[in-house]
């Protein structure tokens, strides 16, 4: 079934932590998703703040059972200190950021992270971008309530799969992506141009840099004259 399959990240946050037959010790603050090789990314460590402190890290390895009502660790789980690392940060970095849906070619925002248990662990499958994230934000302990109250749910749900989207770079600090922006070659050049205009410049020469010389020109092209002015300017910089 494949709501008992899935989690949705606003609904784990501040869950209670405890070692296995022992008192909370802290509550959740964040996962770590490695993206660098895995499709969909795999959740390799959560993050919880304890007595205030943190967040610090614990190896997925060390989670005996993981819900959105209480997290069972080892006893005498490690915890670390955060440190240069190329895995995605879900709260710090993917939520309430900026992504490009690759399927409707906009710039949308992320309410919600879904995840889904597999053989593995945890995986990072989607975003949700609809209404039924935003609920979800604003109640999260009221959200499963709330939004069986509504018919049909599909009006207000919408998710995009790990493959149909791209994250903005800015907001993913020094994260790097296996092949960054690989997914943009694959919209119209009008959509690019579209999806340029909803970002900061920075965040437009990344793109702008994945796309050979033609493509660029079509860009150029499918854009109204200001904007491509712009566009222009920033080339030349």
């Amino acid at each position: 079934d494949r709501d008992q399959m899935t989690l949705y990240f606003r609904t784990l946050l501040g869950a209670p932590i405890a070692a296995t037959g022992g008192n909370e010790i802290g509550h959740l603050d964040d996962l770590l998703a490695d993206a660098r090789y895995a499709q969909p990314p795999r959740v390799m460590r959560i993050g919880a703040r304890l007595d205030g402190r943190g967040p610090r890290w614990l190896d997925r390895a060390a989670v005996r059972s993981f819900d959105a009502t209480r997290i069972e660790i080892e006893p005498g789980a490690i915890w670390q200190l955060p440190g240069r690392t190329h895995q995605l940060r879900l709260r710090a970095q993917l939520l309430d950021h900026q992504v490009i849906d690759l399927v409707g070619g906009v710039v949308t925002r992320v309410n919600d992270v879904v995840l889904a248990r597999t053989p593995a662990g945890l995986a990072v499958t989607g975003v949700d971008v609809g209404l039924t994230g935003l609920v979800r934000a604003l109640a999260p302990r009221r959200s499963r309530r709330l939004l069986g109250r509504v018919h049909p749910r599909s009006a207000w749900q919408r998710e995009l799969t790990w493959a149909d989207i791209d994250p903005v770079e800015s907001a993913i600090d020094h994260y790097q992506l296996v092949d960054a922006h690989a997914g943009i070659q694959y919209l119209s050049s009008k959509a690019i141009a579209r999806v340029l205009r909803s970002l900061r410049p920075s965040d437009r020469l990344a793109i702008l840099n994945t796309l050979d010389g033609e493509s660029v020109a079509a860009v150029l092209e499918a854009s109204d004259p200001r904007f491509r002015r712009r566009l222009i300017a920033q080339l030349r910089h």
